[in-house]
């Protein structure tokens, strides 16, 4: 249900002598924060009735008022006092072909006062009330009147209405005990735009100096056919309009509440070259447009995706790898990437350790080579394979140690850093071998030479 507790309509309907002066004002009134200049220039490029040449009439000013007229379901609209005449062609009644559709009208004056109602349709769009008087109704309290739609009408009409204290008024009367009010009956096929919904892929987005926001479609929009899809950034509760473009995804350069927006819309009927970044707002738009009760057709997902762009959600930085090295928690040996080592060189009881830098969640390391595969899961610190700094007995031989760091215990949260390092563990292999003397006693007389063989079984 359309509801319009608004007064006054922000379009009158002009006179066509009027219409080119009208639309010169309503582009220079851009002092209340929403564009009316985009307003002006879509509706009267927009599809509708032309302007007719329609008599005035006026109920006069007073307190004998149509406080309001709800046109079965689809209108509801609650007006008030309008010093006479009401002009709300820019409000659209939705009817069907051959239906009967119920007004029911309700006068602002004393509840006491008989009231006189009429109801004319100019279904014959020829600019004139003769003959298309639909209803007529009296008494007090709230009063209901029929439209009979005519079976084979498909299009728009104009529909006034007016209330008298007296008697009944005609359609072009001039009196001072009442009011007048004219709307746009709407018979045809509904608007089958719809621009469905779409998702945040992540809402709280980290601003870094700049973020990308990116909205994922649930595939349930309605693209009639001519018609285009265009999605809309916006920003803050006023819907700011910030960016448009053919995929859910904008980067913006500042923090604050995003929302990403579908439109479904015909280019034909709905110009977004006027639309003004920084100034038009998304309400704007729909207040031009069949899912705001306008004369568009068109779907703007207004819920959208939100977006909170903050340097208050980004994530601690995560750590890094810095090396490898051959330790005992008291002797500790820096690897060198490909290097050979001897077992006896290293530190006695020696494990690997992962060296790091920054925040450490968690450490997966894994040991492949000659003398088998096995890892480690380390939630503290020191990183070390064997865990728990117990030592090394895969032995000798060429292994590749796989390192890699999560932000969080148990190798869960995000993938901090990855590393690989190979080295070659080999035992002692020099040996001195044996020696045999030429004698086994040699006479001291003052100095002596004295001299052995090599047995030949030094290994070098």
């Amino acid at each position: 249900m359309l509801v319009n507790q608004t007064g006054k309509s922000l379009f009158p309907t002009c006179l066509p002598e009027q219409l080119e002066s009208f639309k010169s004002i309503v582009m220079k009134l851009n002092q209340t924060g929403r564009l009316l200049a985009l307003f002006a220039a879509m509706l009267f490029a927009a599809p509708g009735l032309t302007a007719q040449d329609y008599c005035s009439s006026d109920g006069g000013s007073g307190y004998y008022d149509i406080y309001s007229i709800a046109f079965g379901d689809a209108v509801f609209n609650a007006t008030g006092d309008d010093d006479g005449y009401g002009d709300y062609t820019d409000v659209l009644v939705d009817a069907e072909a051959g239906q009967d559709l119920t007004l029911a009208l309700q006068s602002g004056g004393p509840w006491w006062q008989r009231y006189y109602w009429r109801v004319w349709v100019d279904f014959g769009n020829d600019g004139s009330f003769d003959g298309d008087l639909q209803d007529e109704v009296n008494g007090y309290f709230t009063q209901y009147a029929t439209i009979h739609v005519p079976a084979d009408f498909d299009g728009q009409a104009r529909i006034r209405v007016n209330v008298s204290r007296h008697e009944y008024q005609g359609a072009c009367a001039h009196y001072n005990t009442g009011e007048v009010e004219d709307y746009t009956l709407n018979v045809g096929e509904s608007c089958a735009a719809d621009a469905g919904t779409l998702y945040a892929a992540e809402g709280n987005v980290c601003f870094d100096g700049s973020a990308t926001l990116t909205a994922v479609p649930n595939g349930d929009a309605v693209v009639p056919e001519g018609f285009s899809t265009v999605f809309v950034l916006t920003e803050g509760a006023g819907l700011v309009i910030e960016n448009a473009g053919g995929e859910p995804s904008f980067t913006v350069a500042e923090e604050g509440n995003y929302t990403i927006h579908t439109l479904v819309y015909d280019p034909a009927t709905l110009d977004l070259g006027i639309v003004e970044l920084g100034v038009t707002t998304g309400f704007d738009v729909l207040g031009l447009i069949t899912d705001g009760g306008g004369s568009i057709c068109a779907s703007l997902d207004v819920p959208g995706a939100a977006f909170h762009v903050s340097e208050d959600v980004c994530p601690e930085p995560c750590a890094s790898i810095v090396g490898l090295q051959f330790s005992n928690g008291d002797e500790s040996v820096v690897l060198e990437n490909g290097g050979t080592y001897t077992l006896t060189d290293l530190p006695a009881g020696f494990y690997t350790e992962i060296i790091t830098e920054g925040e450490v969640g968690s450490a997966l390391i894994a040991v492949e080579g000659d003398g088998g595969a096995d890892f480690s899961i380390e939630n503290f610190f020191p990183y070390t394979y064997p865990g728990g700094n117990e030592p090394w007995e895969l032995g000798e031989g060429t292994y590749t140690v796989s390192a890699s760091l999560f932000s969080f215990s148990h190798l869960n949260g995000e993938l901090c850093d990855e590393a690989l390092f190979t080295f070659t563990l080999e035992a002692c292999s020099a040996a001195a071998g044996t020696m045999t003397a030429d004698v086994d006693a040699v006479c001291f007389d003052g100095a002596n030479m004295i001299s052995a063989m090599a047995n030949g079984d030094a290994v070098v």
